[in-house]
């Protein structure tokens, strides 16, 4: 812990009852179970892998290059109600979103490393962002990237890596690195919800016609 204060915020803490456990060898055959079925997991793979919404290099001109606005979430309201949307289908609290360079401490707060509770959805994402320091000493961070593509970026690259690690529940761990080898997210959430999501992002159906979302 650092001196004179602490590491990390005391209100991004997961306590609870459950069994703690330690995190079993990553085992993307959690996704090839019974939950889905060869479609789904062909949208699963195409959603976050081929089609993540995210933000790319605008030099990038192809048809990979697709955004939440195009699911027709635009504007800041939308992408709020978005992503409540998101975390109530989840069961996740909230996303725990950090501009910090290292999210070891609130890891660990959070029991995403080392002994994890297994049970409980969270998520612990570090935002991308470079800190700027004026001539006249004034800092600031700026953001490359919103919140939610921050979420999805995680996710494709743990998937893409082969990060994820089945807890024997139906929950599965997954975990990202930056080009530094450090941890940069880690979340645990039902493995159902990577279909669900989809369900939600692409609410009129336009390019997942068959999961199209019935109105609310």
């Amino acid at each position: 812990m650092a001196k004179g204060g602490k590491e990390c915020n005391d209100n991004y803490r997961h306590e609870c009852n459950n069994d703690l456990m330690a995190i079993p060898p990553a085992n993307m055959n959690q996704l090839f179970d019974s939950s889905f079925s060869i479609n789904e997991l062909a949208e699963i793979f195409d959603f976050y892998l081929v089609h993540t919404p995210i933000k790319r290099d605008e030099k990038a001109k192809d048809d990979k290059n697709r955004y939440l606005g195009d699911y027709g979430w635009k504007g800041g309201s939308e992408l709020s109600r978005l992503e409540s949307k998101l975390l109530k289908a989840s069961g996740i609290p909230s996303f725990v979103i950090l501009k910090s360079s290292c999210i070891d401490s609130t890891l660990a707060a959070m029991r995403l490393t080392g002994e994890i509770c297994p049970s409980c959805p969270r998520a612990v994402l570090k935002l991308n962002c470079k800190v700027r320091l004026k001539e006249n000493g004034q800092v600031s961070v700026v953001s490359f990237e919103s919140r939610l593509a921050c979420v999805f970026r995680h996710i494709r690259n743990s998937i893409a890596h082969g990060q994820v690690f089945g807890l024997g529940n139906r929950m599965i761990y997954m975990l990202d690195k930056d080009d530094n080898g450090e941890k940069s997210a880690a979340m645990v959430i039902n493995q159902r919800t990577l279909f669900n999501w989809i369900r939600i992002v692409d609410k009129d159906g336009r390019f997942y016609p068959a999961r199209a979302n019935a109105e609310e």
